[in-house]
């Protein structure tokens, strides 16, 4: 029997077929090495652990209904991208003030009735990738951020203000 018979191996297998197949094998193993290596580098392989977390959401100038409507043990959505980011733990809510320059450089601070700053902690799991905390491993969550958030009854947007590891 002869190896090469026809351009093909024992008469079958054409040479053009094996090398096509060999380019394959090569591509994918550097497709899922490259891949492997960036995703270490970023922090998301082998980061299965969770931890909770809690984090506070100041909203500034809101209807004073706003923060009746929020309430203790509501979920709390991204408003972009609709992922669940929490549970509110603690409403507080006060008056806006506003600041006022006078001709003379004196600075005063006066209360705005039909306005209210509300802040709000949040609590929710999630991991710490690249050093920055990811509610439900999706949302980053970082402290000055503005963040829109929904719950059942309220859009609203804010900024995030402080963020705490909590112990297990």
């Amino acid at each position: 029997m002869k190896i090469l018979e026809n351009d093909k191996l024992f008469g079958k297998i054409s040479i053009v077929d094996i090398v096509v197949v060999l380019i394959l094998v090569v591509v994918v193993a550097n497709v899922i090495t490259t891949y492997t290596k960036v995703n270490k580098e970023n922090g998301n392989v082998g980061n299965t652990s969770s931890i909770t977390f809690e984090y506070d959401i100041k909203f500034e100038y809101v209807r004073p209904t706003t923060g009746e409507i929020l309430q203790v043990g509501d979920a709390v959505f991204d408003k972009v991208s609709g992922t669940e980011i929490g549970e509110i733990t603690s409403v507080v809510a006060t008056n806006s003030m506003q600041q006022f320059n006078s001709l003379d450089g004196t600075i005063t601070q006066k209360e705005i009735d039909s306005k209210a700053d509300i802040l709000i902690t949040v609590k929710t799991k999630g991991s710490i990738k690249n050093s920055e905390y990811m509610a439900n491993d999706l949302i980053r969550i970082l402290i000055g951020k503005n963040i829109e958030i929904k719950t059942k009854y309220v859009d609203v947007a804010g900024t995030i203000l402080d963020i705490r590891k909590l112990d297990k």
